[in-house]
């Protein structure tokens, strides 16, 4: 049950589609939303400036910008069953801030908006929704699509798998989200290009087919594609008529990610279809280090 959901807000378009998705979550579950607009002051740092009166004056506007605009957005929501709202507003550099929020806090759900950056501005400055989604201890929604209101039904949600250990935590995942909301479930290998491309079918619809099976009580559909990784998820998310791609992230750091990246931060960057990602536990100590500023 989604009993908290945390939506980051930045006034952006991006952020909007955040904001829809929290509401529309909220009237599915009677979640309690807290809104959350982090004022950065990253751009201070990074030129070793001193904060002056004026740059002060600034984001005390900003702020009140943020908190009017949410409050607007809200006051136009009359959705049935939304649960209760609080707005919030924090200062400080908008990564770590945005975790340190999530530790203490500690909702069931983040949902953020992506404003997708892309080649040199992407390798240097990254994106915020990314680095939320590469160290958030819990689950976050990556709004690429606003949801019709009053509440969207989700029609689907589709899971990639390769086969790892992490498969069985997303089906975890996704079979409680499909319950909720009643949606379908698919589940989706993609192969790369090979000359036994009929065998390694047949090998992977064995091993869907061994996975479905041990959820037998539940409507999973299998999927199997073959080609690039990332554009085969997009276009079985469009063809399954999936709302949400569910995905972990393996959470690659150092010069392997910058070369490299993940697949799951792939998708969140490229796929025009909403991402819901978490983190596997095994990721709790890098982002303890992280929080701390040990790396």
């Amino acid at each position: 049950m989604l009993k908290k959901i945390i939506i980051f807000h930045d006034l952006s378009d991006a952020s909007k589609k955040a904001l829809d998705w929290g509401v529309n979550f909220s009237a599915y579950f009677g979640s309690h939303l807290k809104f959350f607009y982090v004022a950065g002051r990253d751009f201070l740092l990074e030129e070793k400036q001193t904060v002056k009166s004026r740059e002060i004056k600034k984001i005390i506007q900003k702020q009140l910008g943020a908190y009017e605009s949410v409050r607007q957005f809200l006051d136009k929501s009359t959705l049935p069953g939304l649960g209760r709202v609080a707005i919030n507003i924090r200062i400080g550099q908008t990564i770590p801030t945005i975790l340190r929020i999530i530790q203490k806090e500690k909702p069931d759900l983040v949902i953020v908006g992506t404003h997708g950056r892309k080649g040199l501005k992407h390798i240097f400055l990254g994106s915020v929704a990314e680095n939320v989604v590469r160290y958030s201890p819990v689950p976050v929604l990556i709004a690429k699509r606003p949801p019709n209101l009053p509440p969207k039904k989700i029609r689907g949600v589709l899971i990639p798998t390769d086969f790892s250990k992490f498969t069985e935590e997303a089906l975890l995942l996704g079979v409680h989200l499909s319950k909720q909301v009643e949606c379908n479930l698919t589940l989706a290998h993609v192969i790369g290009f090979s000359d036994h491309a009929k065998k390694a079918k047949r090998t992977a619809m064995r091993k869907l087919q061994s996975i479905i099976t041990r959820h037998r009580s539940l409507k999973i559909e299998p999927y199997i594609s073959m080609g690039p990784v990332v554009d085969e998820i997009s276009k079985a998310a469009k063809r399954t008529d999936s709302d949400i791609i569910l995905i972990p992230t393996h959470g690659h750091t150092g010069l392997s990610h910058l070369l490299m990246g993940s697949v799951a931060e792939l998708v969140v960057r490229y796929s025009p279809v909403n991402v819901l990602s978490f983190c596997p536990k095994k990721q709790a100590e890098r982002r303890r280090k992280f929080l701390k500023g040990d790396s």
